[in-house]
Parts: C-alpha cells; structure tokens; sequence
C-alpha cells in the first residue's frame, strides 16, 4: 500500500449547530429565601465552532470566516457558578455552584445540569465529559475565570476534546427562547437563570462555543487503478497505534477572557511515554455510517469494506499536537479476485510512520487542524500473481 497525503487542514472556532434544549425540572417548591430558591435543569440550545483557514496541498488558501456543523460531541461537562443578580459580586455561598453533562442520545440533548432561580451564572465547559486523560480538574477562583488541569493524557483518541471559548444563555418565558447575555468570545456570563414554575416548560438555555485541544487526522484509502482491474481488496481492520502513547504531568488549558480570546494551552513539559494507546477506526464511533459492506439479499452490514480507485474515507482520529507523535497503522485485510474467489485471507500489513508529512510543531501543527491522509493500495510488484498472489506495502510518500 502506498499512501499519500494532502495535508489538508483547517482551523476552526465557531460555528452554529441548534440543537433541543432540555427542559427545567422543578426540584422544590418556590420560596422567598434566595438561600433556598427553586433549583431546575439548564438545557443546552446551540454549540458552535467555525472554520477560519483551509491549508490544501501546503499552499495556504485564506477564506471567508464562516460557519459549519459541529458534530462528533457527544456529551460535555459544564460548570456554573453564582453571583447576585442586583450586585454581580460572586456568591459567598457555593451551595448554588453545580456541574452537570449535556448529553447527546437518538438525536436529541439531554442536560443534568441545575441552576438556583434568580442566580446569576458564568459557565465553563469542556468535552467529552471524560477527556482521555488520567484525571480531569476544573477550578475557578472568582466564578469569572477557570481554569482546566489534565494529567497524563492519551496522545491519541477516538474523541475530539475541546474546551469552551464563549457561552451566553437565554429565557423562554411562556416558551418564547430570548437571549438574555450576547455571545461572545472570552464572555462565559449566561444571565440570569430563571426556574420554570411548570414542570414541561423550558426556562434557561446555554449557547457555547468550543475550541479544539487536539489535532485531526482524517484517514481515506484508495486502490490504485492498475491493481483494482485485477484483484479486489477488503479491509476487515485499521488500527492506529502509539507505543509512547500518554502525555505525562500536568497540562492546563486557561479558559478564554476578554484579553484571550481563544484561550491558552500549556502542555506538560514531559516527554510521551508508556503506555501504549490505540484507535481502532473501524469499531470507534469516527467512521461513516456507510462504511461497511452490505449483504446483497438481507442489506445487513457486514464486516468488510471494499476499496476501490475512488477515495473512501475511514474515519478519524485526534492527536496531541504538542509534537508530533510516531505512529504506526496497521491493516488487516483480504484479497480477491475479479470472479469472487477468495485469494488470500487475513494478510496484514504496517507503516511505522503514518504522520510523517504532517508538519511537526515548530512547522506549524496546532490544535484544531485536521489533516487528511489518503492510503494507496499498491502491489510491491505486479507481475507475481497466482496462488501466492503478490504483497502489499504501505509507504507515506
């Protein structure tokens, strides 16, 4: 197999996806102490990101700032912390601090978190709610600024952990969603929380905009047309594996402000090292639905994917961009002939430099930019075929 690549990446911000909100939960009856005020459910309303610049065949093209869906997010843990809605000082009482996860489940969110009526609220989030790490704290001194530690990370992951640059709320009295605090990077202030006196009303909602803390590398591959005319490939596996696979110590990501926009990463000054990590593109939840073989009678999905002289993405993975790891991808795969007949099973094949083109950090890696990698499947040479059939390479040109 030869693979190319063409260092396709984009750096992206914000963007606009709407999505359901939750709606509030009444949890206690209202009363007239602040201290003991009604709590309900914030709902999540929209996640953002957007796409800034596009570098293709390491030219850069500069674009218009716009946006584009933000997908692969599944859950993300938010933060929220209370200030008095008249003074806006910071809330002595931390009872009405809470953490919570949005979740995403069969096309609609769910939220966990809780607010206390008429408090006032800065929210901070990252996602997943479990980033790939030995252990995950967020801190805030003032309610005003945060602060995310992560130890020991995974240099790569089926995940794209982000963390949130801007956030800003709504009401929906009587049902009507009104913005109450304008979105804007730096800006965390969601506004006043307002509880729902019905249960199925839905009263406080949250916009968030996400920044990206790792790379992406998108993997395509293609047959190489010579080939495809007389033998067929299928892939019955791909795995992406790191033997220095964790980030050892303590990296922080400093939440955006009105100064930082896009935050500030420090990444740990430790080397990466053992233990090994692993993505597996064909059973992580990266690759397209449409992936797979499908059975000509039933339609069920099988566990093959035919390769072909057009390029099929396989899905994706995220890397630590703080340097450039080593990887090696391993494929297993079966070989066939233009009749049908099975040639050779199970064959495996490896490339122990999978990123090798890809820019290392002093060129110009950075969070957010994903790199598009198209794997050649190519013969090492062509005229030995018969029972034996012929070896196959991968190459990073």
């Amino acid at each position: 197999m030869t693979a190319y690549i063409q260092s396709l990446s984009r750096l992206y911000r914000i963007g606009l996806m709407t999505l359901m909100a939750a709606p509030f939960l009444i949890l206690a009856s209202c009363v007239d102490e602040k201290e003991q005020a009604p709590r309900g459910i914030i709902g999540l309303a929209g996640l953002n990101e957007g796409v800034q610049t596009v570098i293709e065949t390491r030219a850069d093209i500069t674009t218009p700032n716009g946006y584009s869906k933000l997908d692969s997010v599944m859950s993300i843990k938010a933060y929220i912390f209370a200030f008095d809605k008249d003074t806006h000082t910071r809330e002595s009482n931390t009872e009405n601090d809470h953490n919570g996860v949005f979740s995403y489940k069969n096309s609609k969110w769910s939220s966990t978190l809780e607010g206390s009526h008429n408090f006032e609220y800065t929210l901070f989030a990252y996602s997943p709610d479990t980033i790939p790490a030995a252990s995950v704290t967020l801190t805030s001194s003032d309610g005003l600024s945060a602060q995310l530690q992560m130890t020991d990370l995974k240099v790569i992951t089926s995940c794209d952990p982000m963390a949130s640059v801007a956030a800003a709320g709504g009401n929906a009295p009587g049902g009507i969603l009104t913005r109450i605090t304008s979105f804007t990077e730096g800006s965390h202030n969601i506004g006043v929380a307002q509880v729902a006196e019905v249960s199925d009303e839905v009263r406080t909602r949250v916009w968030l905009g996400m920044r990206h803390l790792y790379a992406k590398a998108s993997i395509k591959f293609v047959v190489d047309p010579a080939y495809d005319l007389i033998r067929t490939i299928k892939v019955k596996e791909v795995k992406v594996k790191a033997a220095s696979g964790t980030l050892t110590g303590t990296s922080t990501y400093t939440y955006a402000n009105s100064t930082n926009l896009q935050g500030t990463i420090a990444w740990s000054t430790d080397a990466y090292s053992t233990p090994a990590a692993s993505v597996n593109l064909l059973q992580d939840p990266t690759a397209p639905d449409d992936l797979f073989d499908t059975d000509p009678v039933s339609g069920d999905p099988l566990e093959t994917i035919t390769l072909s002289s057009t390029p099929k993405p396989f899905g994706w993975f995220c890397f630590l961009p703080k340097q450039k790891p080593s990887l090696t991808l391993a494929v297993k795969y079966d070989v066939y002939d233009k009749k049908g007949n099975l040639i050779r099973a199970d064959q495996e094949v490896t490339n122990g430099n999978l990123l090798q083109n890809v820019p290392t950090a002093a060129q110009g890696l950075a969070a957010g930019n994903n790199y598009i990698i198209t794997v050649r499947v190519n013969p090492t040479y062509l005229y030995q075929l018969g029972d034996g059939d012929t070896d196959l390479e991968i190459v990073i040109e």
